[in-house]
C-alpha cells in the first residue's frame, strides 16, 4: 500500500494535467459501471482496477503506467498479501460507497484538468486502507 501512496496521487495529478476527452470518457464510463454494480449489491474489484490503470494510462508515461498496471494486479491477485485489506471502520457497503465517492473525485479533479484536485482526491481516496 505504501508504494501506491507515494505514486497514485502523483499519477493522479499528471493526469488533470495530459487526459484526453477519450481517457476521461472512459473514466466516466467505469464510474457508471461501477454504479450500477453497486445498485444490484454486487462489486467487481477489476473496475477498481481498471479505474486507476486508466488514469494512470492518461499520464502519457510509461513507467508510470507500468508501475500502476503491476501495483494494480498484485494488490487483486488472488494470492495477494493484502488480499484482506478494509477501510478502517467502515463496513462492506460503506466501503464500496467510499470507493466510489472518492474515485469520482478523482475523476471531477482530473475532468476539471486540475493537478492539485486530483493529487488531494487520490490522497483521500487511499488514506483509509489499511492492512488487516
Amino acid at each position: 500500500m505504501e508504494a501506491r501512496k507515494l505514486l497514485e496521487p502523483e499519477c493522479a495529478a499528471l493526469a488533470a494535467l495530459r487526459a484526453l476527452p477519450v481517457e476521461l470518457a472512459e473514466l466516466e464510463s467505469l464510474l457508471a459501471k461501477a454504479d450500477a454494480q453497486a445498485s444490484r449489491g454486487e462489486w467487481v474489484q477489476t473496475l477498481d482496477c481498471d479505474f486507476h490503470v486508466t488514469l494512470a494510462r492518461a499520464t502519457r508515461n510509461p513507467v508510470v503506467c507500468a508501475v500502476v498496471e503491476y501495483l494494480c494486479h498484485t494488490w487483486f491477485n488472488e494470492e495477494s498479501p493484502w488480499k484482506g485489506i478494509k477501510l478502517e471502520g467502515l463496513e462492506r457497503p460503506q466501503r464500496l460507497a467510499y470507493i466510489r465517492k472518492t474515485h469520482r473525485d478523482v475523476y471531477e479533479a482530473v475532468a476539471r484538468h486540475d493537478a492539485r484536485g486530483g493529487r488531494t482526491a487520490m490522497k483521500r481516496h487511499l488514506a483509509r486502507f489499511l492492512a488487516d
